[in-house]
């Protein structure tokens, strides 16, 4: 690499050039321009890859793909032809394992998503927005997977890491988006706790009876599936005519202390086979910020 150098070229207009790894850049000075010459990194050291944020083409191989808005699943040609069917598909969700399924669907299935391909790259496209606020799948950005077959006509691809186990349908398209992310609320009185559909499914199904756990360190609230006989644990009661199941735990709040002093909401979470419950994080009421 060599040396900067300077020199004068006398009524030459401004000039900016490249020539091997040097750059050139003038100044004037007195009707003169004071040309100088810099060294530059080595062009052909460290190249950085260009990654678009669609593909210009399609892949020529079975590939999912999660867009960054998060709206929606792309699959090639090649991974469409997979599935069997290229008019609508049954979304599928695996907890355990991480997996997102696919499955042929009759298109009069009201749970079932049509098979739209359009786009340059000829992608075929799944609305995939309110399945995924369902299985809490966050999305941080356009990313690639590849399509396995996990046999019984379910085709699909992992997202994370974890012990594969059993697909659960995606039975909500047409239920309302409150409904779909998670929700526990106690109210003021602590009487009951209300879980909305999608909580009773992270619980799990069929769960009939919880035994109630608390960790006051953490102010945190545990619901375990526990066994129909179990003399200890609580009934889920499901409320008529509604998506709501309560659990009684007005005993459970006076035993243990529990001071709860007016209505919230929660997000639950899973840990192993426990629903927790977190005190301390209550969602934002609406109109307010935490």
């Amino acid at each position: 690499m060599t040396c900067a150098s300077a020199f004068i070229v006398c009524a030459s207009p401004f000039a900016v050039w490249l020539e091997g790894n040097n750059f050139g850049a003038g100044v004037y000075t007195n009707r003169c321009l004071m040309v100088y010459s810099v060294p530059m990194t080595n062009l052909n050291d460290d190249w950085a890859e260009y990654v678009p944020a669609h593909a210009p083409r399609t892949p020529e191989a079975p590939l999912a793909i999660l867009t960054g808005h998060g709206l929606d699943i792309g699959l090639t040609p090649q991974a469409a032809a997979m599935v069997g069917t290229d008019k609508a598909v049954k979304l599928l969700f695996d907890r355990s394992g991480k997996r997102i399924g696919l499955k042929a669907a009759d298109p009069s299935d009201r749970n079932a998503y049509p098979l739209k391909r359009y786009g340059e790259g000829q992608l075929y496209r799944i609305n995939f927005q309110a399945f995924r606020q369902w299985a809490q799948i966050e999305v941080t950005g356009r990313q690639v997977f590849p399509v396995s077959d996990y046999g019984e006509g379910v085709i699909g691809f992992a997202i994370g890491d974890g012990e594969p186990g059993k697909f659960e349908p995606f039975e909500y398209k047409n239920v309302v988006v409150s409904q779909l992310a998670p929700n526990v609320s106690i109210p003021a009185s602590a009487r009951n706790m209300t879980l909305n559909r999608a909580a009773k499914a992270l619980l799990g199904d069929p769960v009939e009876r919880v035994t109630l756990l608390y960790r006051a360190s953490r102010r945190m609230i545990g619901l375990r599936p526990a066994a129909p006989t179990d003399i200890n644990a609580m009934p889920i009661r499901q409320y008529p005519s509604t998506h709501g199941w309560a659990i009684s735990i007005e005993a459970f709040v006076k035993s243990f202390g529990i001071v709860h002093p007016e209505g919230q909401s929660y997000e639950p979470r899973k840990e192993g086979e426990i629903l927790i419950i977190e005190l301390d994080k209550p969602k934002a009421k609406r109109g307010k910020q935490t």
